[in-house]
């Protein structure tokens, strides 16, 4: 009888190969992404356009001061900030993008992208006018996406 023949040693083969399998399409979160420009007065999700100053400062701020903080808002602010910086997305530039099913997400991308999105920005009218975008990037963190 051939090794190969022998149920257990197939049983084993067929695990294995699934098991690779799975782990590869779940190491990979990329995507294609759908959905509409949100555009909001005020916000701000990164460093981008800031003096290099600025951002030193912030990443000095960031480091140790999980202990100094009690407000659970400024806990979740500087998490954020955290993740963006350990994926290096604090210095790009972002839109946010409200997914079909209603999330609103953050998108970072290089700036050589954004800035063919950023004129169709300029003149639109948010109450009246959509921007919808499509992108294959991959989900980063919880709400913070790469493009």
């Amino acid at each position: 009888m051939h090794l190969w023949a022998e149920p257990t040693y197939m049983k084993k083969v067929i695990l294995f190969l699934s098991l690779i399998l799975i782990l590869c399409c779940k190491s990979s979160q990329e995507g294609i992404y759908k959905g509409d420009i949100y555009i909001k007065l005020i916000n701000f999700g990164s460093m981008y356009g800031a003096s290099k100053e600025k951002v030193y400062e912030l990443k000095e701020q960031l480091k140790g001061s999980d202990t100094l903080i009690k407000n659970e808002s400024d806990k979740i602010f500087v998490r954020y900030f955290k993740n963006l910086e350990k994926h290096n997305l604090l210095e790009k530039p972002y839109f946010k993008l409200k997914l079909p099913h209603g999330e609103i997400i953050n998108v970072y991308t290089e700036e050589e992208e954004y800035l063919k999105l950023e004129v169709l920005l300029k003149g639109m009218d948010r109450d009246k006018e959509k921007i919808e975008v499509e992108f294959q990037g991959d989900k980063k963190e919880e709400g913070i996406f790469y493009a």
